[in-house]
């Protein structure tokens, strides 16, 4: 059976390309080369840029290395927290602490 949806297939796309994205910089960072894996994540957000998952992950790398406001601006965007509706916030929250436990599992 054939699935002809454009949008599903661009959903499995940016999952796909932004878990390989993720193994590639975890490898640079265990490898100690931080410079390497921030590279993969922003040409990465620039081919998904709407890619949670990776915005994320991406936000995380920042925060562990003391790039304070770098991380805010990350995950205010997966927040998406220009909207002022605190039921929209919580939703995201939520959303993203899912996100945290998926990568985790």
């Amino acid at each position: 059976m054939a699935v002809n949806n454009d949008n599903a297939t661009k959903q499995i796309f940016s999952c796909c390309f932004s878990t390989c994205l993720q193994v590639s910089s975890l490898w640079h960072i265990k490898s100690g080369s931080m410079d390497a894996a921030i590279k993969i994540f922003q040409r990465g957000l620039k081919v998904v840029p709407d890619s949670e998952m990776l915005t994320y992950a991406y936000a995380e790398l920042e925060e562990s290395r003391g790039a304070i406001q770098s991380a805010k601006k990350l995950y205010e965007s997966v927040l998406g927290v220009s909207t002022n509706s605190l039921a929209h916030i919580q939703a995201r929250t939520s959303k993203v602490q899912n996100l945290g436990l998926l990568r985790l599992a």
